[in-house]
């Protein structure tokens, strides 16, 4: 997993916890926004689950909803808020004095409500300013000196079938350009993944729209 920043992530003033968090869980990156954008209105947890796990279906996770939710709100990008965006944390559960039919009083705790998650103006901020090909490009010119294999990882990636890891092994490993320094395909599958040009969908690594356009860019420079 790369820490770096992809450029798009240090375009928001004041938003530090949420770009160090999308720098640390790089792969998740698109299922983070993707909760960020989904919750730009307040959604309740079962549709931010239904979420997570439609943005997960080919690229499993040991994150869940739940955890990936409590990282974003531990990183200023989302908020627990009621159905009609209240604050949670306002919400007034002390017990209250109930008197029933028969004059009797007794101590009642009001049910909860509904938990809804709403993204922070600092998630917005971060969503509205995420430029995945801006990224894309700057990741590569980064590393223009390996252009040839980032080029052979996403043609090979944009077979039908994908590509294993185990085969961009063989077809990068042995390379003389990633001898000194010793690189290995995992190191361009994990720069390739961060930036969206890669996605791994259960069989293989397979390359995104975006990825055949800088596999495109590449082979035009």
């Amino acid at each position: 997993m790369t820490n770096e920043s992809p450029a798009s992530l240090d375009r928001v003033p004041d938003a530090e916890p949420l770009y160090q968090l999308l720098r640390t869980m790089a792969p998740r990156r698109t299922v983070l926004l993707g909760i960020l954008s989904l919750c730009d209105e307040p959604q309740p947890i079962e549709a931010v689950a239904a979420e997570v796990d439609r943005l997960q279906e080919n690229n499993q996770s040991v994150y869940g909803a739940p955890s990936l939710c409590i990282a974003l709100e531990n990183a200023q990008g989302l908020e627990r808020v009621t159905e009609d965006g209240a604050p949670y944390a306002a919400v007034d559960l002390e017990p209250v004095v109930v008197t029933d039919e028969d004059g009797l009083s007794h101590y009642e705790t009001p049910e909860a409500p509904a938990l809804f998650w709403r993204t922070t103006e600092a998630g917005r901020a971060v969503v509205a300013a995420d430029d995945p090909a801006a990224d894309a490009r700057a990741m590569l010119a980064s590393e223009t000196a390996y252009h040839p294999i980032y080029h052979r990882v996403l043609t090979l990636c944009a077979a039908e079938a994908g590509c294993t890891t185990p085969t961009l092994g063989a077809a990068v490993d042995r390379d003389p350009l990633v001898q000194d320094p010793r690189l290995f395909a995992g190191h361009f599958i994990e720069r390739l993944e961060a930036v969206g040009c890669l996605v791994w969908r259960g069989d293989g690594w397979h390359t995104t729209e975006l990825g055949r356009i800088m596999a495109d860019e590449i082979a035009a420079d």
